[in-house]
Formats: C-alpha cells, structure tokens, sequence
C-alpha cells in the first residue's frame, strides 16, 4: 500500500473518481484506459476493468474486482505502425508513378494522385470501383484488351499499351503489376503501377522522323556530289572537245 501514490498518476486519480461516481449512479463497473507509473518510475499504458460483484441485489464491495492489463507494448506497436502507414502514404503520394491496389475481387483499395490524373478519376472516387472500370487498358496497334493483375504471378504490361482515361486523350503507359500476398502466402490482392511515357513516344518518335529526314538530306547530299562529278567530266569533256575544234580550224 505504501508504493501506491509512486503508482498513481493524473490519469489514475480520475479513474478512481469516475469509479466511485458509477456506484453512486448505482452502476456497478466500468472500464478504460490509462496511464499509470511502474515502480522503476516508466509510464505505462494501462486497460481497467473495474467491477463490483451484485448478490441478491447488493453490491459486495468487500469482493471487488480490479483487472489491469499492461498495453505498452501494443500501444507501441500499434503507434510504429501508424507513423509506417502515414510514411508510407505520404511516399506513395508523392511518387510520379501511378500505384493502385485492389483486393482479390480486382476493387481498389487505394489509388494515389498520379494513378488518379492518368486514369481521370479522384483517388477517393475511385476506391470501391473496379479496376476494369477505373483502368481500361488496350493494345495500341490491336485494340485488344490488356489484363491489369494476375493472380499468380508478377508480370509487366505489353509494349503500347493505351490507358483510356475517363475524359480526355488515351495515354502510352508502362507498368508492372503483381499479386499481394499475407504472410501464410495467401493471395490477399494486387497492386498495378503505371507510368506514364507519352511524352517521351512523342519526343522518340520525333527523333525519329528527324533520323530520317537527316539520313535523306545525306543521301540527296551524296547523289548531288556524285552528280557534280559526272557535270564535271562531261564539262571537261566538252571544253576538250571545243579545243580540238579550234587547233583544226586554225591549222586548216
């Protein structure tokens, strides 16, 4: 009893009151948690149950019931794994590529920002939608429709692959699809991470017809030296042929 008040802290205090004002409005237990101070002087998180038995209609103080359990290391993890979650979505937020993940029935559970302006639907709007209805992805040359997951096995899209987004223009994607698994190897989802490479088909593409166009100018730059070798043997043909006629007139 001595070491109580080493125990006790502002939390403790008041769920000391709340327990004697419940038997003064006649109810009989109540339950919450708290902070408490171990014996070394650490904090801990603490869940109280605290109960008074009833027999025959009259509480039994004398057999009252206090259950502590310490929730510290839960709370802990339970903490680790927000802050992971919260870094997690802040980096997924903020990648260039589109991430989107869905369930085994193939509806989305998360989208983020860049999958979102590709596919022309807000995130939010998006999750509880299918993925086929979200992500409509075809063959560019063929029109065939491209599958977006795979349930046993990771895979990357075709080349010239097209996302038809909800408004707007179709978009040259890349992408990488692969199954979720828990940790007993049970297929729980997928995810779908695409990236858009319009811009850059266009910039490889104008590259191209430049290549192209350079390589006629070099060969129209070849035929026209090649040609004014042939001018040049026939001019000079022509200027001999002038000279000849001349020595004769002149020895005639």
């Amino acid at each position: 009893m001595a070491s109580l008040p080493r125990v006790f802290t502002a939390d403790s205090i008041g769920v000391r009151r709340e327990s004697f004002l419940a038997v003064w409005h006649g109810r009989n237990e109540t339950e919450s948690e708290l902070t408490m101070r171990s014996l070394d002087g650490t904090l801990r998180r603490v869940y109280h149950h605290w109960r008074v038995p009833v027999v025959e209609g009259r509480p039994q103080f004398e057999r009252t019931q206090l259950a502590l359990i310490d929730l510290t290391a839960i709370k802990a993890a339970q903490s680790d794994l927000a802050i992971e979650r919260e870094r997690l979505s802040v980096t997924l937020s903020a990648m260039a590529e589109g991430v989107v993940t869905t369930n085994t029935a193939g509806v989305i559970l998360f989208m983020n920002e860049a999958a979102g302006e590709l596919a022309g639907w807000s995130p939010a709007a998006a999750v509880g939608q299918r993925l086929t209805e979200v992500c409509t992805l075809q063959h560019e040359n063929t029109g065939a429709t491209v599958a977006a997951l795979a349930a046993d096995r990771a895979f990357d899209l075709p080349a010239r692959t097209l996302l038809r987004p909800r408004a707007g223009a179709p978009r040259l994607v890349e992408g990488r699809s692969a199954p979720l698994r828990d940790l007993g190897g049970r297929a729980i989802g997928g995810v779908l991470v695409l990236h858009d490479v319009t811009a850059r088909s266009r910039l490889e593409a104008e590259l191209l017809r430049a290549s192209k166009l350079e390589s006629v100018g070099v060969l129209a730059g070849g035929i026209a030296h090649d040609f004014n070798n042939l001018l040049a043997i026939v001019m000079g043909n022509l200027t001999l042929a002038l000279l000849d006629e001349r020595v004769e007139a002149a020895g005639g």
